[in-house]
């Protein structure tokens, strides 16, 4: 019998100490655990897709030229919003136009349904360029943008959850969908 009360101590013990390491790599954020609570009934906004055709603006060689491709729309615009950008982004680097890794690493929408922050995980932007070359990319961004009907009417760039930064453009304030070069 000793021996039998000696096993169930161990494997008590064993037992508290293996909870007390999770409990300390959750405190340490080694380990990450979520929660998602979904009410019986609660519709998934992002369930409901149709199947719509976007157009895609980029300036290259001084022309505005068009992509048309396919992209699944939800009824959540940030949903929606943040797979626009996704999209130009890769366009953007199949044509070279953005020569880096750049991701978007957050996109919101404000309350008033107006306003639109894009977290970028680097600027899209390079020191090299010209002004004009950096006011066509910031702009072709901003006609896909406008071209798919959201809400918002102007966005914020951010960098890493800060304005972004450039030598020759401010990016303290957010841009217009309209553009600031009217074209």
């Amino acid at each position: 019998m000793h021996k039998f009360l000696l096993h169930k101590d161990f494997f008590k013990a064993f037992l508290c100490f293996l909870m007390g390491m999770v409990a300390y790599s959750v405190y340490q954020e080694w380990i990450i655990i979520t929660v998602q609570l979904s009410m019986p009934g609660n519709n998934n906004k992002q369930l409901v897709t149709d199947q719509k055709e976007l157009t895609y603006f980029f300036c290259k060689a001084n022309q505005w030229h068009t992509e048309r491709s396919q992209l699944l729309w939800s009824k959540d615009e940030l949903h929606n919003l943040s797979a626009v950008i996704e999209q130009w982004i890769t366009l953007g680097k199949v044509e070279d136009l953005l020569d880096k890794k750049i991701k978007l690493q957050t996109a919101t929408i404000s309350t008033d349904k107006k306003t639109a922050y894009l977290s970028f995980n680097q600027s899209p932007l390079t020191q090299e360029q010209a002004i004009y070359q950096k006011l066509r990319v910031i702009e072709g961004l901003l006609k896909t943008i406008k071209a798919q009907n959201f809400t918002v009417t102007q966005i914020y760039f951010l960098n890493n959850h800060q304005p972004l930064q450039d030598a020759h453009l401010d990016f303290a304030e957010p841009w217009p969908l309209d553009g600031f070069t009217g074209q």
